[in-house]
């Protein structure tokens, strides 16, 4: 689901949490938007888009493919991807030498 934002201050509104009605969705769209149009952003918001871009919520053009089109949100439908990420307990095949 893709929202349109009329503006990148609408977008940023609700990036920012100054939205309180946004869902968590919304909110992670609402970065996209922000990455997508180029939004000039102060450093924090920089450092902290990097974090979504590096966890997944964020698609860039680098990150596409490896997610496969798909972004990831916590608390979301789509976190089920974060079980695919786990090592089960019972992976007793792996061996690791002492050294």
């Amino acid at each position: 689901m893709a929202f349109n934002f009329k503006s990148l201050e609408e977008a940023y509104r609700v990036a920012r949490g100054d939205d309180e009605s946004a869902d968590l969705v919304r909110y992670y769209q609402a970065w996209q938007h922000l990455y997508d149009m180029g939004a000039s952003l102060c450093e924090a918001d920089e450092y902290y888009l990097d974090k979504l871009i590096c966890d997944g919520s964020v698609l860039t053009k680098y990150n596409y493919d490896e997610l496969g089109g798909v972004a990831y949100y916590p608390d979301s439908p789509g976190a089920v991807r974060e079980a695919d990420l786990e090592i089960s307990a019972s992976d007793d095949d792996v061996r690791f030498p002492l050294i």
